[in-house]
């Protein structure tokens, strides 16, 4: 599943960047590049520094992508489904890396599905569950701490 969403995401991508070019975005693909080449020797000092530098000026690239997104939805409904997939594995993503901000933005994009599919209970405790778990760094942070160390799922061995 993780790798066919890959596949699916990097095909949305692609048609991104043949529709729009690459020409308007050549700042925040420079830095996402860095980015790449940091992490993968391992460079953590300049791998943060880089990924700062892309947050800055990857602004207009992601807001372009979410309206072409958007797009593609409206036209088709394939696009959609596959689409909506490579949100409901993000979940499993973020489980499995112990991502807690994904997480919840994974369950509260599962929302609107458990809306259409009639499955109120979940609807109902994952809207309280929410809202709960967003108040965490006020009501209780030390969990809150440990959650964002990636302590909020159950792993056998490390990876």
């Amino acid at each position: 599943m993780l790798l066919l969403s890959e596949a699916m995401s990097r095909l949305e991508w692609c048609a991104f960047f043949d529709r729009y070019g690459t020409k308007d975005y050549t700042p925040a693909l420079f830095s996402l590049n860095l980015l790449k080449d940091h992490v993968a020797e391992k460079n953590w000092k300049e791998g943060k520094a880089s990924l700062e530098s892309f947050i800055k000026c990857s602004g207009r690239l992601m807001s372009d992508y979410q309206a072409f997104i958007e797009a593609q939805m409206a036209q088709s409904e394939t696009f959609q489904y596959w689409h909506k997939y490579i949100e409901l594995v993000n979940l499993i993503r973020s489980d499995r890396e112990g991502n807690w901000d994904l997480h919840l933005d994974t369950v509260q994009a599962l929302l609107p599905l458990f809306a259409v599919f009639d499955c109120t209970n979940y609807l109902r405790w994952c809207s309280l569950y929410l809202e709960d778990m967003r108040m965490l760094p006020q009501t209780a942070p030390n969990i809150y701490s440990k959650f964002i160390e990636g302590k909020f799922v159950v792993k056998r061995k490390e990876g």
